[in-house]
């Protein structure tokens, strides 16, 4: 009876194993979520140059800071005060545009301006280098 409940336990412990997928052990829906949402609040609150230093390695190689902090403040200015911001997804993926390819997660939220009631924020975090994932990129669209 022993080995029978030690057999069913096993064949319990596979089936979950494969059902969750290999890239949720990166990131939690909820660590993305809240990685991503901190650094939107940097980016809220005018933090430019602690948001810069979330950025990952790559990104930082083709974009300099002052590019980074001019942009983000055009940006900011044109868009105005945040009205809301709703999470919307998350996803994982092996590649990621002009990026070797690795483990990225892509966390999206629905946002809403002054000057731009809809819009949808892409912030795509790069968890190959570590525990730690960095920013590899950020869209709002």
């Amino acid at each position: 009876m022993f080995k029978g409940h030690r057999a069913l336990a096993l064949t319990a412990i596979l089936l979950i194993s494969l059902a969750i997928p290999a890239d949720a052990a990166l990131l939690s829906q909820s660590q993305a979520e809240n990685q991503s949402r901190g650094f939107l609040k940097q980016l809220d609150q005018g933090q430019n140059d602690e948001s810069w230093h979330a950025m990952s390695a790559l990104f930082q190689a083709f974009t300099d800071q002052a590019r980074w902090k001019t942009r983000q403040q055009v940006i900011r200015a044109s868009y105005g005060p945040l009205i809301s911001r709703e999470f919307k997804n998350v996803s994982y993926r092996t590649t990621f545009s002009l990026s070797p390819d690795g483990e990225y997660v892509i966390v999206q939220f629905r946002s809403s301006y002054q000057n731009k009631s809809e819009s949808i924020e892409t912030v795509v975090l790069d968890c190959s280098s570590g525990p730690a994932c960095s920013v590899r990129e950020y869209i709002i669209q």
